[in-house]
């Protein structure tokens, strides 16, 4: 699904949890994140998502946006992501300095989506930008 919405360099990092070791609801035949997004998600689960992404011309925050739109329409609620965002010249020959090519970092964390107005979320309130 990321890759539907951003230009992925890689992902380090995905979970669905409520942050314990063990859920007591869930026994027997544990559930699918499909079947428990069906019947409404779950408010006590957040989703977690560590990755890299590149520039994309510029379109990063409508991505993000576009992105967070899904997220929101499956039923998620509490989400967390740290993306990391480089230049899109960055390429394998160049990943040896890489660092070179980070633009900026993005750290948002939405206590609920379903209660949010995407479409004017600031996202530079996220935003890091790296310097060089």
């Amino acid at each position: 699904m990321l890759n539907k919405h951003m230009s992925v360099r890689s992902v380090d990092h995905v979970s669905y949890n409520d942050g314990t070791a063990k859920d007591t609801r869930y026994t027997g035949n544990i559930p699918s994140i499909f079947d428990v997004l069906k019947n409404g998600g779950n408010e006590k689960y957040i989703l977690e998502v560590t990755g890299e992404i590149y520039e994309n011309g510029g379109q990063t925050p409508e991505n993000i946006k576009s992105f967070l739109k899904e997220l929101r329409d499956m039923n998620f609620h509490e989400i967390g992501f740290e993306f990391h965002v480089y230049d899109d010249r960055l390429n394998a020959d160049l990943a040896k300095d890489e660092n070179k090519y980070l633009l900026y970092r993005y750290n948002i964390h939405i206590p609920n989506i379903q209660k949010v107005n995407i479409e004017n979320l600031d996202l530079d309130q996220y935003k890091t930008v790296i310097q060089h």
